[in-house]
């Protein structure tokens, strides 16, 4: 297989305007105000902020070696450029379809489910009213020994509302642009593919006595992605 990194980089100088070109396309009917201007880089990265979409030409390193050493007779560049296309395609969406306001209401809300479903399962007894009750909640889980890591819950409660609004764009998307849902399916099936707690599944079956807690949970989410937005 070539070099990724120096594919990479030929792609960027060699292709660059034509990904441009196709942002440009997904953007034409947007007013110029809400169009986003594309920041290609040399990371794993793809997302956008509403103001510019960045793509991290790196990102599908591990896609494109899963599926090159699957299929060894793909052609190598197209793929590369295909992946491209579905991450602009996704992140495009993003831009249209997702809204701040919404997205961090929903993340709180994940964030406060958890917290009242660890109240009952401890019997705590504690009655959440508003967005104080949760903080000092969290406070007293921390005077009895049990620690709530916000940065942590912020990650875990980010990947469910993300999942979640990952299958409801991309749904929109493949609706509105034939092919693309095809695209989607084959990225995502990789993607799912390639989780290294997949080791931990017989089947379709959890490897109930051997599979750490940690590994169970990530087994979990990345099915909820899969059902999320290939269901």
């Amino acid at each position: 297989m070539s070099d990724v990194k120096e594919m990479a980089k030929d792609f960027k100088e060699s292709s660059a305007y034509v990904l441009e070109g196709y942002l440009d396309m997904c953007q034409a009917d947007l007013p110029r105000r809400k169009r986003c201007w594309l920041e290609l880089h040399m990371d794993s990265c793809a997302f956008t902020d509403g103001k510019l979409v960045h793509l991290g030409l790196f990102t599908l390193k591990d896609v494109f070696e899963f599926f090159t050493a699957r299929y060894p007779d793909v052609d190598e560049a197209g793929f590369f450029a295909y992946i491209n296309e579905y991450l602009l395609g996704h992140e495009n969406q993003h831009t249209r379809s997702t809204r701040n306001k919404d997205w961090e209401a929903a993340q709180k809300a994940v964030e406060f489910a958890v917290l009242r479903e660890l109240n009952r399962l401890r019997r705590d007894g504690k009655v959440f009213k508003n967005n104080k009750d949760y903080d000092a909640y969290v406070e007293f889980l921390k005077s009895v020994g049990l620690g709530i890591n916000k940065e942590v819950l912020g990650v875990f409660s980010h990947f469910i509302v993300n999942s979640i609004e990952d299958g409801r764009i991309e749904r929109i998307r493949a609706a509105k642009r034939p092919g693309f849902g095809t695209i989607m399916r084959l990225i995502r099936s990789t993607l799912y593919e390639m989780r290294d707690a997949n080791e931990y599944l017989d089947g379709a079956e959890y490897d109930a006595e051997h599979i750490p807690t940690e590994k169970e949970l990530d087994v979990l989410l990345g099915q909820l992605l899969s059902l999320a937005t290939c269901s």
